[in-house]
Formats: C-alpha cells, structure tokens, sequence
C-alpha cells in the first residue's frame, strides 16, 4: 500500500507543476576550468549551474548541498562564460545571487556566497585577485523550459 501512494505521488506531481531540477555534470573533457563555491553564510546554500549561460537555461543542481563555512570544487567548460546561482533560505528570509563570469581553461576560481545589508551577493576571486561578476536579472517571464536571466546589471 505505502508503495502505491509513493507511486501515485509520484505521477501526480507533473500535474501540480513541480519541477525538478537535473544534477550539475561535470564535462567529460576538453578546456576546462575549476570554480570553488564557498558557503560563508549561515545556513545551507544551494548551487545552480546552467548550461546556457547568456539566458541562464537548463540548471543543474551542484551536489552536495554547502553547509556554513563548507567549499566544494566543479570543474566547468572553460573559454566561454559560465553562469550560476548561489542561493540561501531560512525559515521565510532568502536570498539568491546570479553571476556569470567568462572561464578560462586551466585556471581555477573561488566564489565566495556571502551576507551583506539587505541581501547577499557572490565575491570572485582567482590566484587572490578579483574576479569581474557580472550581476544578472531575473526574466520576467521565467520558467523551468525558459530563460532564467536576461540582461547583465
């Protein structure tokens, strides 16, 4: 019987527009780059990456989820711009920042997730040294097959 409601849980969710998100993949090979997320926030913070990265389309989710103060490397493809949101939520407070940065092979970059007055924001850095964000906006019209992002800010 309990498998029944799982499985009719399952086949109802489509129905009610639940969406799920893919795991990130790591590229196989070629140019690649590596980017170090850091939590320094103070709850769990989620991790996107989207293969699109102009429209910000087609996320996946970067495994695990980073507890407070945790760092988890992926590598990325490299010579193009990369994408992704950093996101973090507590109770009825949350924040999401969207950056995208251009990626060059071999290197390796840390985005630091951090809290700042009124909101939070990504901080990039390679071999010590700033890394140009660029702060991106949300698509009015957004949706799970759409773009998530459209201009740069």
């Amino acid at each position: 019987m309990r498998s029944s409601v799982w499985i009719g849980a399952a086949l109802a969710l489509p129905l009610f527009g639940c969406i799920i998100v893919a795991d990130y993949v790591e590229p196989p090979g070629g140019d690649l780059a590596e980017i170090e997320f850091v939590n320094d926030t103070t709850a769990a913070s989620a991790i996107q990456i989207y293969q699109d990265a102009a429209r910000c389309r087609h996320r996946g989710n970067v495994n695990p989820m980073l507890d407070p103060g945790a760092r988890h490397a992926v590598r990325v493809a490299a010579n193009r711009d990369v994408a992704f949101s950093m996101n973090w939520g507590v109770g009825r407070t949350a924040c999401m920042s969207t950056r995208s940065f251009h990626a060059e092979a071999g290197k390796k970059y840390v985005m630091r997730f951090e809290l700042v007055p009124g909101g939070c924001t990504v901080a990039g850095s390679q071999s010590g040294r700033p890394v140009a964000l660029d702060k991106r906006v949300f698509a009015p019209e957004f949706d799970e097959n759409g773009n998530f992002c459209t201009a740069r800010e």
